[in-house]
Parts: structure tokens; C-alpha cells; sequence
């Protein structure tokens, strides 16, 4: 219909000719955007890493010089690359830390919560042991493995402790092998930090009674997937009951102090 319309008259011809040449030229960066990242993420995956000079980026992906800048300014917007006075454009890939520091600012703020987390938790935990149980391999069964001797051992501290649950969980999620689930598993680490410090106020190893850990694990290694994924659940119906204690004692003191 906008063709036909196009050829009624020369104005109007003229007028349809330069928006389908703003269309072809957005297309074309849009191309180009798309190739340019991917060239970022296959060729460049670390912050610090600087893309090769303009001319020789152009001739890779096969864009001039105008589209290549239009596309960089689109990944420097999104916080994939940066420009730096004398050294050209390098990768920063801040996307996932500004998005973990948005939601623990979010966190701190009220607008969510520990058990919201939980919730968001039990939705992908439980289907992510079912799959590492399907999954792992000879590697991944040892880092979990090693995650689940340090909470055992006697000698832990606390903060060794909380650092070896937060690998257990990281390598339950990368035994899937499912690399989005990493990618997620990644943006909240620090948040899951933080809830597994609430958890342990009211008992510093709840391993050495509960046992959860160690139930998810025996059940990964035999590969039984609906067992793993049970003790899943009971893991995290377990951290919501202490967080439920938790969270009614700072209420009591906060009354108590009011």
C-alpha cells in the first residue's frame, strides 16, 4: 500500500524513498550491533579486552565505518563496551553486576524480600538438581563434593562455611549445564549470600543436624532425579522455617526497643 502511494507523485516518491533509506540504514545497524556482539562475546569474553582498530572490525563484519560506530554506541549504552582516550573501545560486560546491584538495592529497600528470593529459589533449585542428577559429570560431582566437605568439616569458620554453601549451590546449577541457568544463578549470587547469612543467625551449622546438603549430593551421584530434587525442597522449606525465626526475633527486638 505505502508502494502504490509512493508513485501517485514525485514529492511523495521522494519522501517515501528517504524513510525506506532510514529503514535499510537502521536495519543495517542493527546487523551490525548483532555481529558486533557476538564478535564481543566469542572473541573478547573478558573485561579489559580491546576490539581490533576501526578499519580491521569493519572488513571482519563486513559494515562501513558510519554502521560499525552506530552499533558500538548501542553496546556502550548497554554497558558491554567502553571507549578509553588513547587506547580505542574495550569490553567492561557490566550488564550482570548492574543488574545484582539493582535487586540487592531493591533488597535493601524493602521492595523484596528473603522469601521472595526463596520463592524464586525453590522454583529453579529444585528443577536444577533433578537435572544435575541426569547431568554431572566426574568433574562436577567433585566440586560439589569438595563444597560439601568444607561445611562439614569441624576447623570452618563461618565465613568458610557461607562461602562453601554458596559452591555447593554454584555447582549444582553448573552441573545442568545449562548456561542460562548459570548466567541467573551468577546475577543473584550475592543475594543468595545474603540470605544464607539470615539463615544461620539462629543455628551456625545447620549441616551438621539437618544434613540437607549431603542428602542432595547422595542423590546427584546416584543419579535418581526425583530424590535429588525432594531434598531440594526439603533444603529450602528448612532455610524458610529459620528465616520465618529469624525474622519474628527482629521483630520482637525491634518492638522491645520501640
Amino acid at each position: 500500500m505505502q508502494f502504490v502511494m509512493a508513485m501517485s507523485t514525485s514529492k511523495k516518491g521522494e519522501k517515501e524513498s528517504v524513510e525506506c533509506t532510514s529503514v535499510e540504514k537502521a536495519s543495517l545497524t542493527d546487523q551490525a550491533m548483532e555481529r558486533l556482539t557476538e564478535f564481543v562475546l566469542q572473541a573478547g569474553p573478558d573485561a579489559g579486552w580491546r576490539l581490533p582498530p576501526e578499519h580491521e572490525l569493519c572488513d571482519r563484519l563486513g559494515v562501513g565505518r558510519s554502521t560499525l560506530r552506530e552499533a558500538t554506541k548501542v553496546l556502550e549504552w548497554q554497558g558491554l563496551v567502553r571507549r578509553v582516550r588513547g587506547r580505542g573501545v574495550e569490553v567492561v560486560d557490566r550488564s550482570a553486576k548492574a543488574t545484582t546491584d539493582l535487586m540487592q538495592l531493591s533488597l535493601r529497600r524493602g521492595s523484596v524480600s528473603h522469601e521472595e528470593l526463596l520463592e524464586v529459589r525453590t522454583i529453579y533449585e529444585v528443577q536444577a538438581a533433578a537435572l544435575a542428577a541426569q547431568r554431572a559429570t566426574r568433574e562436577d560431582l567433585e566440586r560439589i563434593k569438595q563444597a560439601l566437605d568444607a561445611m562439614q568439616a569441624a576447623d570452618t569458620t563461618n565465613e568458610q562455611y557461607i562461602d562453601a554453601d554458596l559452591k555447593f549451590h554454584v555447582a549444582i546449577a553448573a552441573a545442568t549445564h545449562n548456561r542460562v541457568l548459570c548466567l541467573i544463578v551468577d546475577t543473584i549470587l550475592p543475594l543468595l549470600r545474603d540470605e544464607i547469612v539470615a539463615t544461620l543467625q539462629n543455628e551456625k551449622r545447620p549441616e551438621s543436624r539437618h544434613r540437607y546438603h549431603a542428602r542432595i549430593y547422595k542423590a546427584i551421584r546416584r543419579e535418581d532425579a526425583q530424590a535429588a530434587s525432594a531434598a531440594m525442597a526439603n533444603h529450602l522449606a528448612g532455610a524458610k522455617a529459620m528465616l520465618e525465626i529469624h525474622q519474628k526475633q527482629m521483630e520482637s527486638a525491634e518492638h522491645e526497643s520501640a
